[in-house]
């Protein structure tokens, strides 16, 4: 393990997942989250602040990433 990697898994925070409520680690103070990998829609960014008050976990978040809305998309279409 890299001295960065130490660094940085000790600046992350410890949160509780807003929607299943999981505890992961968290660093939205600053740059280099791993939630920052993630592309998701600006409109669905909006709605999801609004939805919940706090951090998503990585699983829940990535229920939201642009490739699995649309796959979940044409799935109902079906």
């Amino acid at each position: 393990m890299c001295r960065f990697t130490i660094f940085r898994d000790l600046a992350m925070a410890q949160k509780n997942c807003s929607k299943c409520g999981k505890t992961f680690g968290c660093q939205s103070d600053s740059r280099g989250c791993w939630c920052e990998d993630l592309h998701i829609a600006t409109d669905t960014l909006a709605k999801l602040r609004n939805e919940f008050d706090n951090c998503l976990c990585p699983e829940c978040l990535s229920l939201y990433k642009v490739d699995n809305t649309v796959r979940s998309e044409s799935k109902q279409n079906q």
